[in-house]
């Protein structure tokens, strides 16, 4: 697992130590890509998205002291958003879309997009969520597995799962 870096670890120092300047840093460096990560794996709702990201960076900064830099300040707080997700969880369905830039998108790259997206739909969130982290984000399984508080293992038996799922809706959707 990556270590945190230098600025990580300097950072993390200032926010134990109450430097005010810490905790907007961390909101300049961190907010932009963790709200990317949360919007996407509420399906979009910008404004469930603030909550969670405000409420992830409140819990940081009130935990900062007990945070002991095992990880990056990133992968800290995706976890700390992850366990935010969890708890606003709610029992109706959630539409998921992948989302990315398509200006010059072909009518192929649309249509992947959108039978993608109507596949996510049907997988359960947990197969969403770790399919959002490894392949959206671009996390490793042992990144991942930090994240969602599961061993490595279990993780890619998770990833393994939701594939599987992801392909077997894939094959319907195109079908339909």
């Amino acid at each position: 697992m990556p270590r945190p870096s230098e600025s990580d670890l300097s950072l993390l120092k200032r926010l134990q130590s109450g430097d005010r300047t810490a905790v907007a840093d961390l909101y300049d460096r961190h907010f932009d890509h963790l709200y990317s990560l949360v919007v996407n794996l509420v399906d979009g709702e910008q404004r469930t998205a603030e909550e969670i990201v405000q409420e992830t960076l409140l819990t940081a900064i009130r935990s900062a002291k007990r945070f002991h830099g095992q990880s990056s300040i990133y992968i800290w707080l995706c976890s700390i958003a992850y366990q935010k997700l969890v708890e606003h969880h709610r029992p109706r369905e959630h539409k998921h879309t992948v989302s990315g830039p398509d200006v010059h998108a072909t009518d192929a790259a649309v249509d992947t997009r959108w039978a993608v997206n109507l596949a996510l739909e049907k997988l359960p969130p947990d197969y969403r969520q770790v399919l959002v982290l490894k392949y959206v984000e671009g996390m490793s399984i042992q990144e991942v597995a930090e994240i969602i508080h599961r061993s490595p293992k279990a993780t890619d038996d998770l990833l393994t799962r939701a594939r599987q799922a992801l392909q077997s809706h894939l094959a319907e959707v195109q079908e339909g």
